[in-house]
């Protein structure tokens, strides 16, 4: 089974753009069920900032 996301590039949403390997650590540490809180304290942004990338990949 295929998975697909949709990549947008940040010059067209700013809030919804993010480095590759950034979005990777955002995605395991959810993974292993770090709330969005806690993401932000470890990879820095906002809160906001990485439940909008979590909800455009989802």
């Amino acid at each position: 089974m295929k998975e697909m996301y949709q990549l947008r590039p940040d010059f067209v949403m700013p809030y919804m753009g993010e480095l590759a390997e950034m979005a990777n650590r955002e995605l395991y540490l959810r993974k292993h069920g770090l709330a969005f809180g806690g993401i932000a304290h470890v990879l820095g942004c906002s809160e906001m900032h990485w439940y909008r990338l979590y909800q455009s990949l989802g």
